[in-house]
């Protein structure tokens, strides 16, 4: 039954609303959920919402009502057409805490176990991934991405924000990485460096849709 649902979830079975010819994509979006970041990252993150709903893509993300994650999810509510694919995935360890976003429909929020379902969730339900400035949890999550890219056992584009040059420590320990020979030239090729929320829409706008056997789909860049 588990099996099922999560196929459902992800529009594999023929009678889903995710059908091969449904060519909405859903877009998860990592970032801090710290109400502390500065104002200037809010506003960013709440126009990056504001413009993937105008642009009709799904969006993925911790679910929560603080910090940068709030002000995406309030950016997409306000021009949103419908949130039946606004989604928030959510550690089980927070229900008490009343932190989920009220935008997200009820139906829509998935409670998990453990950051490792967290993950497998995000992974099923997201075409893409933006990751905006944040901590570990963020962190945590672009490197999950990058990892299963790099083992082939998922193709899902990577956008990082470097808004005010905030990864470009991250990025220059890759380099580093490289190198050293300890990571391969071709897999910094899975992410796409960006500056504004616009340049994220530039770059889903070149990307093609396409379907494996099961039906599921995932977005390539158009080079």
């Amino acid at each position: 039954m588990k099996k099922i649902f999560i196929y459902l979830l992800i529009g594999i079975m023929s009678n889903s609303s995710f059908s091969n010819q449904d060519s909405a994509l859903r877009v998860a979006v990592f970032c801090s959920a710290d109400n502390k970041v500065a104002s200037h990252l809010k506003t960013m993150s709440y126009n990056l919402g504001n413009l993937l709903a105008k642009a009709k893509f799904g969006l993925v993300t911790g679910g929560s009502k603080t910090g940068l994650m709030k002000e995406v999810v309030d950016g997409y509510h306000e021009s949103a057409q419908t949130l039946s694919n606004l989604h928030g995935v959510i550690p089980q360890a927070l229900f008490d805490y009343n932190i989920h976003h009220p935008s997200i429909p009820c139906r829509n929020i998935q409670w998990v176990d453990t950051l490792h379902v967290r993950l497998k969730v995000f992974h099923e339900l997201s075409d893409a991934v933006i990751v905006l400035p944040g901590g570990f949890g963020t962190l945590h999550e672009l490197m999950d991405f990058l990892a299963n890219n790099q083992f082939a056992l998922s193709k899902t584009p990577v956008i990082l924000v470097n808004d005010n040059h905030y990864w470009d420590p991250l990025l220059e320990q890759f380099s580093t990485m490289q190198k050293a020979s300890l990571l391969a030239e071709q897999h910094l090729n899975f992410i796409k460096v960006v500056n504004t929320p616009q340049e994220c829409m530039d770059i889903l706008d070149c990307g093609e849709i396409a379907f494996d056997e099961h039906g599921l789909k995932t977005l390539y860049w158009e080079e």
